[in-house]
């Protein structure tokens, strides 16, 4: 979409920005998480943005505040940037890398800066008023006047008068709108400074090699100009970007699985001597070991997020916003032939330079789809500007040209040294398989939405009364004392007294859960949401459930105080529950980011039954609310009387009295499941009937062996 600037009618950026930031709490990310995202994505769409959450779902630096870095630049397009990219080809074939190809062809007006992700959009709008300011009073005279220098260390294309004075207005000019909300914010002073590097850095035996092919670089070629707002992640600086030539799926756990196409962040210097390196997935921040045989060195900027972007008019002062939100899902597949199918062993590890799979994740592909590498190969093929992009073995890198080798002698085996090294798995292990068909991170949902209420697993202490007396010693140390008690229990505070008023479940309580996962799974039933109780034993049943579902490593749990039970039946005090981080470090995968709708210290033993009805209702309505956007269905892992508190109210009712409640809660088996489906023809849900019955079984009393000596 292009609009001119005489008519630009934006919305006010608040406005939008707050609406774009609205919804994405809505759709239950985390006040600074949505930040964070529309700022990585330039604020084009929430869409985008909750893909890039999804696609960072285990990103371990999700939740670090760092203010990305921004810079303003000034791009040629057309023939100009064409011959560019034919010198850098000449360079790269005959003479090798120059650290001027690290970047796209450009003019830089204002060098890396931070600003908070909340003004990320407001940045955009402040390029645009300098921009309309300054131009619509000085046109930049076109075509660019730029004058050739060439010597033993530098290679570039100057800035001359009249066009340098314009462009330090209007560099100005944006400074001083950007100090509002980045007093850091510069830019260069002097004209000299206005330029656009060819090459640097070579040695003598290379300028004379550059000498003959620079001369292809006319600077009065014919040239359209783009004012580019760009930003990068500050945790990659100093880092050099490659991208990956085909998929990878790991053989061990410390490996990074790797889409093809996929950008790779690493440390050129740190490459080990069997060819593989540690490095962070661009796609989703995280990080494990790669072979450099899978990458191939692309310019870092590719991996820059374009913010806003303005075509200057051959007139000097009218403007073409670029909008790429619907930018084409078009990849390496489609933009060169497919290699041959070849395979190299490297310690154990198989590569298939097969075609790309058709099977990847929507999400996935949506961000990879926006990122600038993609978005300028597609204004090529679109025939927005020149063909450099086709042509240029940095953005296409077909494989087997500037891989570098890893020798296939040597041990099957990864050396013990390379497998003590470890690292979390970040990706399903169906992730090469997802389809079109199945876009699991992609909402809304569409359909009714369904509100599954359940029970936890059978518990320790109602099965064997006092079992902290017989499992644990004077020191504290646990000890199994019955094939049904748990091997181990999680480390926590105040152990092991915690455990009398916070019990985990049963080995039969987990089997309990797995049964009703598989329930889900047999049935069709799918679930997009998990609350669960702060109560350890409501902890370890979701987690059993969304293991048999296989869920487990994708669904982090949202720990909710306000699902608690009724707190009348603790008149010594609320118990004291593991903590999030306790609970990571059990293993368990806790969303850390979840912000309650109510927290332990909200929690009073006085309340009323009455009251806790209310507490029910205001946590499911506050959820229902919060995953309103993304639709699907809710999962609530609680306690027996929440199949009743938490749908109560939602299908019209009014709370029970404590007789009442106390009467049905004895009715309710562990894991238990109430179901309330949504009418919107009614405007409230209805309870319906579950999709299978909850698992029964017969008791199983505690035996005792000496009765055969009688």
């Amino acid at each position: 979409m292009s609009l001119r600037s005489t008519d630009l009618n934006m919305q006010p950026y608040p406005v939008q920005y707050n609406q774009s930031l609205e919804l994405l709490q809505q759709m239950g990310f985390p006040y600074k998480r949505a930040q964070k995202a529309l700022a990585a994505t330039g604020n084009r769409s929430v869409q985008l943005a909750s893909d890039w959450l999804a696609a960072h779902y285990n990103d371990p630096e999700l939740d670090e505040i760092q203010a990305r870095e921004y810079v303003l630049y000034l791009r040629p397009a057309g023939p100009l940037n064409t011959q560019i990219y034919e010198f850098w080809e000449q360079m790269l074939e005959n003479v090798g890398r120059n650290a001027a190809q690290n970047l796209m062809p450009h003019i830089t007006l204002c060098s890396h800066f931070k600003v908070s992700d909340e003004h990320s959009a407001e940045l955009s709008e402040m390029m645009t008023s300098a921009a309309k300011s300054v131009l619509s009073a000085t046109p930049l005279p076109l075509p660019l006047p730029l004058e050739k220098y060439i010597s033993p260390n530098y290679m570039g294309l100057f800035v001359t008068s009249p066009a340098a004075p314009v462009l330090h207005s209007l560099k100005r000019h944006f400074i001083q709108l950007a100090t509002s909300v980045c007093p850091g914010v510069s830019g260069s002073t002097t004209e000299e400074d206005l330029h656009l590097t060819l090459a640097y850095g070579y040695t003598t035996q290379q300028f004379l090699k550059l000498e003959q092919y620079v001369k292809t670089v006319q600077a009065s070629a014919p040239a359209s100009w783009e004012l580019c707002l760009y930003s990068r992640e500050p945790r990659f600086n100093g880092l050099d970007l490659y991208k990956s030539v085909r998929r990878h799926r790991p053989s061990h756990s410390d490996e990074l699985a790797l889409m093809a196409d996929e950008y790779v962040v690493i440390n050129g210097n740190d490459a080990s001597s069997d060819g593989w390196v540690r490095g962070v997935s661009w796609l989703t921040g995280c990080s494990g070991l790669v072979a450099l045989v899978c990458l191939v060195r692309v310019p870092d900027s590719d991996a820059w997020t374009l913010h806003r972007s303005l075509t200057i008019g051959a007139d000097g002062f009218s403007l073409d916003v670029s909008d790429d939100d619907c930018a084409p899902q078009v990849f390496a597949e489609e933009l060169v032939p497919s290699p041959p199918p070849r395979s190299s062993s490297c310690h154990g590890t198989t590569f298939e330079c097969d075609p790309l799979p058709s099977g990847l994740s929507l999400s996935l592909l949506n961000i990879l789809g926006h990122s600038e590498g993609s978005r300028r190969s597609m204004a090529s093929l679109l025939g927005a500007g020149s063909s450099e992009c086709v042509k240029n073995p940095l953005y296409n890198c077909p494989p087997y040209r500037t891989h570098r080798s890893i020798s296939e002698e040597g041990s099957s085996e990864k050396s013990p040294e390379t497998t003590r090294r470890s690292h979390r798995t970040i990706l399903p292990s169906n992730f090469g398989s997802l389809t079109r068909s199945t876009p699991s991170l992609v909402f809304p949902i569409p359909g009714p939405r369904r509100l599954i209420v359940m029970r936890h697993g059978e518990r320790a202490d109602f099965t064997f009364g006092d079992w902290c007396k017989v499992c644990f010693d004077k020191e504290g140390r646990y000890k199994q004392a019955d094939l049904n008690l748990q091997p181990s229990v999680p480390s926590r505070a105040d152990m092991p007294q915690a455990f009398i008023k916070d019990c985990p479940l049963t080995r039969i309580g987990e089997m309990q859960a797995q049964l009703v996962g598989e329930g889900f799974a047999a049935t069709h039933t799918p679930i997009h949401h998990v609350y669960c109780s702060p109560s350890l034993r409501c902890v370890m049943t979701a987690t059993s459930v969304l293991r048999a579902m296989k869920l487990m490593d994708r669904m982090p749990l949202k720990i909710e105080p306000g699902l608690f039970e009724w707190l009348a039946w603790y008149p010594e005090g609320v118990p004291r529950f593991m903590t999030n981080e306790e609970l990571t470090s059990a293993a368990f995968n806790i969303d850390l980011s979840y912000r309650p709708v109510l927290s332990t210290s909200k929690l009073s033993t006085d309340e009323t039954c009455e009251q806790y009805y209310a507490r029910s209702s205001q946590v499911t309505n506050s959820i229902l609310a919060a995953t309103k956007f993304q639709g699907g269905s809710v999962l609530l892992v609680a306690h027996a009387a929440s199949l009743d508190t938490c749908t109560r109210q939602l299908v019209g009712a009014h709370p029970r009295n404590s007789s009442g409640m106390t009467s049905l809660v004895q009715k309710v088996p562990y894991c238990a499941v109430a179901v309330a489906e949504e009418s919107p023809a009614e405007g409230l849900c209805n309870l319906v009937e579950p999709p299978f019955r909850s698992p029964t079984h017969a008791s199983n009393p505690s035996y005792d062996w000496t009765i055969w000596r009688q």
